[in-house]
């Protein structure tokens, strides 16, 4: 989940258009605008419960991260971890990769 206080507010920090920070997510942002007419930098915390908006503000926050991620599912939860739900969060990468295991049943 996007939280209003850490994704979410880097992701419209960088979209600010008097931000010298994150060129590729402005980018990506006009790709998103050219294809569904979605702007980013338009929507509240409450649009992000629409399932597109949501996905693509998730999209755009990875974009925020240098590492690529991994192709491995333990080294995906790690990344998870590390990047997503950082160390404050409850969730653990044991944890996701038994849930990414159990959906692929």
């Amino acid at each position: 989940q996007i939280e209003k206080t850490g994704a979410y507010n880097e992701v419209i920090r960088r979209l600010d258009p008097e931000s010298d920070i994150g060129s590729n997510i402005k980018r990506y942002n006009e790709k998103i605008k050219d294809a569904y007419g979605i702007d980013l930098s338009k929507m509240s915390y409450k649009d992000l419960e629409q399932p597109i908006v949501g996905a693509a503000f998730a999209r755009a926050y990875l974009l925020t991260i240098p590492e690529e991620i991994p192709t491995d599912l333990q080294e995906q939860g790690e990344y998870w971890k590390k990047y997503y739900n950082t160390i404050l969060g409850k969730g653990t990468a044991s944890r996701f990769v038994r849930e990414a295991r159990f959906k692929k049943i």
